[in-house]
């Protein structure tokens, strides 16, 4: 039996003539070469693979080695290197080395010995597939310490993670559509086609959900609305109402009328413009950081309810007559996002508004009012020096505007300037001098404030509302204004193939 075994286990061993090869087996699993008999082919099956799998032959009949087909070729090559004793001579494996590693020459079975070279086989297969992984396997370079080793390795690790991070990166840079380099490419087309381009790549690149459909309104709605009065306390009630309305909680009401009083108390003032009745908006607790833009805007729908062109467009966009909160504000600046209204916003902000604390500016306001069919445009004051100082540009630009209101009703403005906005609602002119100030709405002036002013009306103005010369000198300003006229469809495609390029507006250089 022992003398099987050595026959065996030389075989295996064996340099085999290349003639004979197509007897080799391969594994069914991972097709490595090699095997010279289905006990090897087996130890290495149930030791690598777990497996009972079928040896597979390389030749094409699936000749099988049995053990008659051992012993002749054994018979052969022992004829050829003259007897078994002559092995060790002729460098051939033999019963001198029993053809087995010397760490198994103390087997004295077939069962031992099968045990062994399959010990054997799996630490050499643990040990190549530790080689194959750096992670596992770390390689010490000469000289190196424990510590070094291991403070190498975090360090190709964090590499490691900000290569892969990276690599995401730019993924999701190149996914994304570069939707200013297309509009670049549209040029001397007609305002149809760049609508249909414009809404095509809103499509296209919007990760956002399809929009829902504005409410179907019915015109004898808009047209047998109420009149528009704060002083009534069913219309106070009716502009919070709306599921989509704000709450109201923050809402200050009659603070043009406290101006108005108290300027005529203040002996320095000669003349105060006012726009039309509307509502301050304070940040509260919930959103106070980011909803400054979002409470100025708020400020200019409630005055745009005195006007019924921007009443009745307002109703057919909202569906009602109030006040949206931040939730639908973002929700319609998304809309004006998925039709083409700025471009360039929409995809810094990744075209998701709805449910973030981002803030907005004048440009996603532009892109709210634009697409509801709203005109507005956005103008910029800046410094011509580095020397900041006031803005008397501003000053001159605002008592432009607000000199109608004498006669008229007009409209706020919003004002914006880095980290902040107000809604400037008035203009003070000041008595036998040529100094003036802004009157703001600042949603970082909270309602109690606003609505407590007993026995100290000037100071009240002072803190709240007046803003000198001094106190607006910012490097730059944007201003959104309204103005008043309602765009047909043909006047919004003309507008948004030119706002594709770049939201243009005055500039004035103080």
């Amino acid at each position: 039996m022992e003398d099987d075994v050595e026959i065996v286990n030389e075989v295996v061993n064996l340099e085999i003539d290349p003639s004979r090869l197509s007897t080799l087996f391969q594994c069914p699993v991972c097709f490595e070469k090699g095997f010279r008999s289905l006990t090897g082919l087996n130890v290495h099956l149930d030791v690598v693979h777990n497996a009972g799998s079928k040896p597979r032959s390389l030749s094409s009949d699936k000749e099988k080695l049995d053990e008659h087909v051992i012993r002749r070729l054994v018979n052969e090559i022992d004829s050829k290197c003259g007897g078994p004793n002559s092995r060790a001579a002729s460098g051939l494996p033999g019963p001198a080395t029993n053809g087995i590693s010397t760490k198994h020459k103390g087997a004295s079975s077939l069962q031992d010995q099968l045990e062994a070279r399959r010990l054997e086989q799996q630490e050499k297969y643990h040990a190549r597939k530790s080689s194959d992984d750096p992670v596992q396997s770390p390689v010490r370079k000469k000289f190196e310490t424990d510590a070094e080793l291991a403070r190498r390795l975090a360090v190709e690790e964090a590499d490691f993670e900000t290569a892969r991070s990276l690599q995401r990166e730019e993924g999701d840079k190149m996914s994304e559509v570069l939707i200013i380099d297309q509009l670049d490419e549209i040029q001397e087309i007609s305002a149809t086609d760049v609508e249909a381009t414009l809404n095509g790549i809103a499509r296209e690149t919007s990760p956002l959900p399809v929009s829902i459909p504005d409410k179907v309104i019915d015109e004898s709605i808009v047209r047998n609305l109420p009149p528009y009065n704060l002083a009534n306390e069913n219309m106070r009630r009716r502009i919070f109402t709306d599921p989509d309305a704000d709450p109201g909680v923050s809402c200050t009401f009659d603070v043009l009328k406290t101006i108005r009083m108290n300027v005529r108390l203040d002996r320095r003032v000669q003349d105060v413009y006012l726009c039309a009745d509307c509502v301050h908006f304070a940040s509260d607790t919930e959103d106070t950081g980011f909803s400054c833009g979002y409470r100025n805007a708020q400020v200019l729908i409630s005055c745009m309810f005195n006007f019924p062109l921007l009443r009745n467009q307002l109703v057919r966009k909202l569906g009602d007559m109030y006040v949206p909160s931040i939730e639908k504000m973002q929700r319609l600046i998304e809309k004006g996002w998925r039709e083409g209204w700025d471009p360039q916003g929409a995809k810094e902000h990744n075209f998701r508004l709805h449910g973030s604390r981002r803030w907005i500016g004048p440009v996603d306001l532009y892109a709210m009012f634009m697409c509801m069919g709203i005109e507005v445009h956005i103008d910029y004051f800046v410094h011509q020096h580095t020397n900041y100082g006031p803005h008397p540009k501003l000053f001159e630009y605002a008592q432009k505007h607000f000199l109608p209101a004498a006669t008229v009703p007009v409209l706020p403005l919003y004002l914006q300037h880095s980290g902040h906005s107000q809604t400037i609602v008035g203009y003070e002119q000041r008595q036998e001098s040529k100094d003036s100030n802004l009157l703001v709405f600042d949603p970082g002036v909270k309602s109690e404030r606003m609505r407590f002013t007993s026995g100290s009306e000037t100071r009240w103005l002072d803190q709240t509302v007046r803003r000198p010369s001094s106190k607006l000198s910012k490097p730059s300003y944007e201003v959104l204004v309204v103005t008043g006229r309602v765009l047909s469809p043909e006047d919004q495609t003309r507008a948004k193939a030119a706002s594709a390029f770049g939201i243009k507006g005055g500039r004035f250089v103080s």
